[in-house]
């Protein structure tokens, strides 16, 4: 759930990117591509997603700032 004022940020981000993976059967990711391992970033959500067999994804590049 997403009730609890004492959880970590990252965790919160976890939680609503897997009830988002959860909840759509496409996923429209914008991100550079870079697997970095930070929970609840972008790229766990993306392998979360991925590991679902029907499920279908969409990736747009894009660029960090500095690139």
């Amino acid at each position: 759930t997403l009730k609890g004022k004492n959880k970590n940020r990252d965790v919160l981000y976890e939680e609503v990117g897997h009830f988002v993976s959860d909840n759509s059967d496409i996923l429209f990711a914008l991100w550079d591509g870079e697997y970095t391992g930070q929970k609840g970033g972008t790229s766990e959500i993306v392998k979360y997603h991925m590991t679902k067999k029907s499920y279908v994804l969409y990736h747009l590049l894009v660029l960090r700032n500095g690139d």
